[in-house]
């Protein structure tokens, strides 16, 4: 059928699926590497990952002057993250002055320093692409637009299902009706809760988000002069004080003489990998220049946690990585049909015309 005479829906569909088709089809290739990320990561890199446990860890002031002797000029250590699980190992993120930043793995029952890697590796640019794709939210609008006319489109048949004698063009228009319903509750899902996360923060700040520190974060330092410092466990060891029962994810370690600590958390309910709950610590004096409690924060904050544990499948363990897997490949399947039945039908008007 020539292309002029398609339905308005149809022809709207068909342009922004062929615009953002680029977009869709990382944005799905790279979600389901995402879905599995740190075990990627972990079975490309065993060897800096596993350690035997033995004991009790050691100190972060020891872990940290084992990995400092390790430093080239100009590095310095900028992050030590903790592990999920106690037979991993540390990870210390080392910043360098015009540089990449590298990551150190340390054993930390025996202060061993396993190797390293550059940042920019395999599961890294996969997460970087990723963002990229979604181009601060527009792909997610694309794909919130594209199921939703996509259902309107598959509603007069409501095909569910290949038929086995399909060839050619009913082949791929079967699999993309099939697909596309079987998947679109949950790519709607993606779609949204990446959109949400995508202007969030501009809708918080346009919102005045009275979402505040519980303590100013300008709150004035302790005297910098001071001879005596905590030390990165100690900082561990108040976090854990004044956020009781949440478990340290990372602690960020202070740049300048002002800087202070960041210990980044997650209480039990929190399945996001990242943590949404942090504390400030000054590191002369040791009182918290700000606390973020993610069980005390503005519905927003709430909101966007959720958001985030739903668009990577955390909010369901190990199932909803599986889905979320499975779905993301399903977009990718949805493009590459969708632009299949469109070349056939461009090869099938120009053979008409001839």
């Amino acid at each position: 059928m020539p292309n002029h005479r398609l339905p308005p829906v149809i022809k709207i569909h068909l342009v922004i699926g062929l615009v953002a088709g680029l977009f869709l089809v990382i944005l799905g290739a790279t979600g389901a590497l995402m879905a599995f990320e740190p075990e990627i990561e972990h079975a490309l890199y065993p060897s800096l990952y596993d350690v035997e446990v033995r004991g009790q860890p050691l100190p972060l002031t020891i872990l940290d002057a084992k990995v400092v002797s390790a430093l080239k000029p100009n590095e310095r250590i900028g992050v030590c993250q903790f592990p999920a699980r106690q037979n991993l190992s540390y990870v210390f993120t080392i910043f360098r002055s015009r540089r990449f930043p590298r990551q150190i793995f340390v054993n930390q029952y025996t202060g061993q320093i396993l190797g390293t890697l550059s940042a920019v590796r395999f599961t890294l640019v996969v997460h970087q692409l990723h963002v990229v794709a979604g181009i601060g939210g527009c792909s997610a609008l694309f794909l919130m637009f594209l199921v939703i006319t996509g259902l309107y489109l598959w509603w007069p048949l409501k095909r569910i299902s290949v038929s086995p004698k399909a060839t050619g063009e009913h082949f791929y228009f079967d699999l993309h009706n099939s697909a596309g319903f079987l998947s679109s509750v949950f790519l709607l899902l993606f779609a949204a809760t990446g959109a949400y996360m995508a202007f969030y923060p501009t809708i918080s700040s346009m919102a005045h988000s009275s979402n505040k520190a519980r303590i100013s974060r300008k709150a004035p330092s302790a005297d910098q002069n001071s001879q005596r410092q905590i030390s990165a466990d100690d900082a561990v060891s108040l976090a854990r004080h004044l956020l009781p029962g949440a478990t340290p994810i990372w602690v960020v370690m202070p740049e300048r003489g002002d800087s202070p600590y960041m210990v980044k958390m997650r209480f039990p309910e929190d399945r996001s990998s990242n943590g949404s709950s942090a504390i400030w610590l000054d590191r002369f004096s040791g009182r918290a220049t700000r606390i973020w409690n993610s069980r005390t924060v503005s519905l927003g904050s709430k909101l966007n946690r959720l958001s985030r544990e739903a668009h990577t499948g955390d909010a369901l363990g190990y199932s909803g990585k599986l889905i979320a897997c499975f779905m993301s490949l399903a977009l990718v399947l949805q493009v590459l049909t969708g632009i299949s039945m469109w070349r056939k039908k461009r090869a099938k008007a120009s053979s008409a015309v001839v």
